[in-house]
């Protein structure tokens, strides 16, 4: 009989998931510290530390004298105050999800600086608000850089703008004390006539044509700043929709020409119109457009010597209107071309004008998707050339019919 061998008896120990769970052992007070976070609970409307913070936490928020006291720290960081405003409500909702302030800078009591960032979160019920060095992935570093960069370019373009306004108006204010001086004077003369009793009819008329004429001068040139002020403001706001914006270049121009023909003729200057017999419907506004037809007419009649001519021309084709000014002056030197439809540019400084109307004419043009230049007129002097759009579709236009 053949001996059964028996087999040892296997033990089996119990795994470790089924021993009895062993007593945590209370998590070390240095651990935030440790992990450069401090860690505040909120309660009562104050922020009590968790564990020991890092050290820079009490040079930026803490109490020097009261270490272990309640913080308030929406009255000790402006950017705080307003992320708590979140944080409450986040905290109110019982969120799960932490909810993150994004990077900031904060500046300690001694002008130190330091980049922060702060979570809040909700965990067993407890309100509870971290804050540490930024956790950015690349994707949130490059936006941060990004929008810094933009910043400082849109704060670099400002400046610009608030310089050039500075300029803007302190051109303006010399420009119009030069008439009001005048209009002083000769008021100032005529008082001294009265007074002495030397009144004479054509010193007392002289005296008061120089006035108006001053007078004038100071309104044409009010009159050329409301105009681009207004067509400045509705450069920034440019309409979206053009449709329906219409007007009747051909009936414009007639109407300037009939204007300025009196002042042509005074000098002996012919002033001629080609293509404005029939109506040419353009996209622009009526009152605008009248502006910027008067603008170069007065400008081409004021550089045309006597006993020569300005002719101004509408032409037609497929998609747009051609609007050309042609005088007999001495041209527009190729230098000053790139710098002549800014504002206070004056053709060879020839004083007299705020030198505002061809920036006007730029800007109004510029807002109905057209453009102005200037070129060498064929028979010399200089032509002004506008260009803007048809319009899309037919438009009645008000008093189009010659």
């Amino acid at each position: 009989m053949r001996p059964v061998l028996l087999q040892p008896r296997r033990v089996y120990s119990r795994p470790a998931m089924f021993q009895e769970s062993l007593p945590l052992r209370p998590l070390p007070r240095a651990l935030p510290a440790s992990l450069d976070l401090a860690l505040l609970e909120r309660s009562d409307g104050q922020f009590i530390r968790v564990g020991l913070p890092p050290e820079w936490f009490d040079v930026f928020f803490g109490d020097p004298g009261r270490p272990d006291s309640g913080l308030d720290l929406a009255s000790r960081s402006l950017f705080l105050e307003n992320f708590l405003l979140d944080a409450e409500a986040h905290w109110a909702a019982g969120s799960a999800q932490p909810l993150r302030s994004g990077p900031w800078t904060e500046t300690a009591p001694d002008g130190r600086e330091r980049p922060l960032e702060a979570m809040a979160l909700t965990l067993d019920g407890r309100a509870l608000l971290l804050i540490g060095p930024p956790a950015l992935d690349f994707a949130g570093m490059q936006q941060v850089f990004q929008s810094a960069r933009q910043e400082a370019l849109d704060r670099q373009r400002i400046q610009r703008e608030i310089e050039r306004r500075e300029v803007l108006l302190h051109c303006i204010v010399h420009d119009l004390g030069n008439p009001l001086g005048s209009v002083r004077g000769a008021l100032q003369l005529l008082d001294d006539d009265l007074k002495a009793g030397a009144t004479e009819a054509e010193a007392t008329q002289q005296l008061l044509t120089i006035a108006l004429r001053q007078a004038d001068r100071m309104r044409e040139m009010i009159r050329s700043i409301l105009d681009v002020f207004r067509a400045e403001v509705d450069a920034f706001n440019p309409a979206a929709d053009r449709t329906g914006l219409a007007c009747d270049a051909a009936l414009v121009v007639r109407r300037v020409v009939e204007a300025l023909e009196p002042r042509a003729r005074t000098r002996q200057q012919a002033l001629a119109m080609v293509g404005a017999d029939e109506a040419c419907p353009v996209v622009a506004e009526e009152n605008r457009l009248e502006r910027v037809v008067y603008n170069l007419l007065d400008n081409a009649l004021r550089y045309t010597p006597t006993d020569a001519g300005v002719t101004v021309t509408l032409r037609r084709d497929a998609e747009a209107v051609w609007l050309t000014v042609d005088d007999a002056g001495p041209g527009v030197p190729e230098s000053i071309r790139p710098f002549l439809f800014q504002a206070f540019s004056q053709v060879g400084g020839r004083p007299g004008k705020a030198g505002l109307g061809l920036y006007f004419c730029r800007i109004a043009v510029k807002a109905w998707g057209g453009d102005v230049g200037v070129l060498d007129a064929p028979g010399g002097g200089a032509r002004f050339q506008v260009r803007l759009d048809r319009p899309a579709q037919a438009i009645p236009l008000a008093g189009s019919s010659r």
